[in-house]
């Protein structure tokens, strides 16, 4: 037994992993309570990296506080390189996640070492292999208790645990031999009288002649690895002395004899072969002669294993887990009282449980949004989905987060949903129905208003999740409609018609799910074209209004001959009148326009006529509209034209 009172600790080392502890603050009643779990993996020692390892609940960004003790360090970062002021304290991380109250703070880890101290503390270190790592030996050290091995000493690993290193540490009562060790040499432990047992870890791959020769107390050897270099003679006292030795008497694959029978090394073929929510089924290779197997768990692959139970089969069910935590397992085989060294660590998750909080949201009319609540040690979720809540429920989507949008719906039809969660563990069972229906999809409100004699305004209110809008035309309510544009608004002007014609007009939402159905037929029939003629040097007084928007006259022309057009409004004018209009003209039959144009036109012929000399003899027509086409600017006016140089009196 160790005697704490006198025990003295070379070095302190250790290799941590810290389990959470969950802190349970007081929720705002908006924000739901954060929970799960947070662990420290990596070496507690100056100059290491720490990493905060998370499996919490909520979807937002995830905020870290590392501390020494109860001092903040570090930064907001899922790691933390161990700084000299830490030696000697312990450090934990809290987490705290946007959308969620509370934090979840992590284990302490070990006792921070700071390995630059420890040539002060009298263990000597040597240089090796080209100065690339380190051998170990007592030195000037007084090995009372227990002694632990560090893994790094001067940023350098610590490999090989030199001949005679502790050799008659008499006071010795444990030594910690860390991973990384790979060669235990020649008498390193002999004559260390108080050693009961030894832990030889995995790395180590030759023991040295006589290691542990005169350790009179040594009953206990426990081999994490296979040994697969042992010199001539055993490094072992005693009846351990002919428990573990080389094959043929000489350096070989390491073996343990009991008897007439032997097995080499641990079981191997370590397979998860089933878990459930509370369970995991775990099975190996035989190994021949073994009286049956020893089963040890643990929460992780760098802390002790603890034996959980015996099969005297190659199969083991770990029963009452709790579901959606990972599980790490090993196996030996079982001789008598005694085991083989322990087979690699295998690890899996319990299946995690049924989801909750579901709920189904239309988002428009070809998609709808599913959300649950999140799910203890859950890596993912699969969606299922049926147009009926008793059917086959098919598998549409997998998610990592809370929520997925099942798209490419058709409107105007109800879908029924599940929501399973999975690990690698397996696949959870489905959570209860929920449904809703999409959007029907079809614009309603459309409206068809004439708005020139060569126009028709299309109107309809928006459809939730389009993002834009196809316009069909037909000459007849019962024809073919055919797609004449779209729009991105809530409107479309239709130009280019034949006046005093009816033009039927269906309208379809769609986005990159695809075109919802037609909307019902509307129509509308262009304005008569009939221009109001002019005659030479008189003029005509108008109105510009919401319901006469486009106002168009016309005159006989003569080819080769100067006309000139004038108009007066409340722009530059004799402030007579009231409207401000802009005058555009064309030779009838033509799309082409003498002055003006389709979009613009000129806004002042008051002080200074619109001219131009006719190219044929014909008929000339003047469209009159409000300037910019905006309301703004209705009112009166006066127009005339005249083939001379003056204008023409009121």
């Amino acid at each position: 037994m160790k005697n704490n009172s006198k025990m003295f600790r070379v070095i302190a080392f250790l290799t941590i992993i810290g389990f959470s502890m969950v802190t349970c603050d007081d929720p705002a009643d908006e924000m739901p309570a954060l929970t799960g779990i947070v662990n420290i993996t990596g070496i507690a020692q100056v100059g290491q990296t720490l990493t905060a390892n998370t499996n919490i609940s909520g979807t937002g960004v995830i905020t870290y506080q590392w501390k020494r003790e109860t001092i903040n360090i570090g930064t907001n970062s899922n790691t933390y390189i161990v700084q000299a002021a830490d030696a000697g304290s312990t450090i934990t991380v809290t987490v705290t996640r946007t959308g969620n109250s509370g934090s979840v703070t992590s284990n302490p880890t070990g006792t921070i070492i700071d390995p630059l101290t420890h040539g002060t503390l009298g263990l000597a270190f040597e240089l090796i292999k080209g100065n690339t790592e380190y051998s170990v030996s007592l030195g000037t050290a007084r090995a009372l208790g227990e002694v632990i091995i560090p893994t790094i000493y001067n940023g350098l690993p610590v490999t090989v645990i030199a001949n005679n290193a502790f050799s008659s540490a008499v006071n010795m009562t444990d030594i910690v031999i860390p991973g990384g060790i790979t060669n235990i040499g020649s008498s390193a432990f002999s004559g260390c009288e108080g050693l009961t047992s030894v832990r030889i870890p995995g790395s180590v791959t030759n023991i040295d002649s006589n290691a542990f020769h005169g350790c009179i107390s040594l009953t206990r050897v426990t081999f994490m690895g296979i040994i697969t270099s042992f010199s001539y003679t055993s490094p072992f006292p005693g009846d351990l002395r002919t428990k573990y030795q080389a094959n043929d008497g000489g350096i070989g694959t390491y073996s343990r004899t009991i008897g007439s029978n032997t097995w080499t090394g641990a079981p191997g073929g370590l397979t998860v072969s089933e878990a459930t929510t509370t369970s995991v089924t775990i099975r190996w290779n035989s190994i021949s002669a073994a009286d049956g197997y020893k089963i040890y768990r643990s929460a992780s692959a760098d802390i002790t294993f603890t034996e959980v139970g015996t099969s005297e089969t190659i199969t083991y069910t770990d029963t009452g887990l709790t579901e959606g935590t990972r599980y790490f397992y090993r196996v030996a085989a079982a001789y008598n009282d005694e085991a083989s060294p322990q087979s690699n660590a295998i690890n899996t998750t319990t299946v995690p449980g049924i989801p909750t909080g579901v709920s189904a949201i239309t988002t428009s009319f070809s998609s709808i949004t599913i959300s649950w609540s999140s799910v203890t040690g859950a890596t993912g979720y699969r969606i299922y989905s049926n147009t009926s809540s008793t059917g086959t429920f098919t598998e549409v989507g997998t998610s990592t987060t809370t929520s997925f949008t099942n798209s490419g719906l058709t409107a105007s039809t109800t879908y029924y949903y599940k929501v399973a969660a999975y690990s690698s563990g397996g696949t959870g069972e489905q959570s209860s129905t929920v449904n809703t229906a999409t959007a029907s999809g079809i614009p309603t409100g459309v409206s068809a208003t004439a708005a020139s004699f060569s126009s028709i305004t299309v109107s309809w209110n928006s459809v939730t999740g389009a993002t834009g809008y196809r316009i069909y035309r037909s000459t007849s309510s019962t024809g073919t409609f055919t797609q004449i544009g779209t729009s991105t608004t809530t409107s479309y002007t239709n130009t280019g018609l034949d006046n005093s014609t009816t033009y039927y007009y269906k309208v379809t939402a769609y986005n990159n799910s695809g075109t919802g159905e037609q909307s019902s037929a509307v129509s509308a029939t262009t304005l008569t074209f009939t221009p109001i003629q002019l005659t030479a040097n008189v003029w005509i007084n108008g109105t510009i209004s919401a319901s006469a928007s486009e106002i168009w006259y016309s005159f006989p022309v003569t080819n080769a001959t100067t006309y000139r057009v004038w108009w007066n409004d409340a722009y530059g004018s004799n402030g007579t009148k009231t409207g401000d209009i802009a005058v555009s003209a064309r030779y009838s039959g033509s799309s082409s326009w003498i002055f003006g144009g389709t979009n613009t036109s000129v806004d002042s012929g008051w002080s200074t006529a619109q001219s131009f000399t006719a190219n044929q003899t014909g008929t000339v027509q003047i469209r009159v509209i409000p300037y910019d086409r905006s309301g703004s600017y209705y009112g009166t006016y006066g127009i005339v034209y005249s083939t001379g140089t003056t204008r023409p009196a009121l």
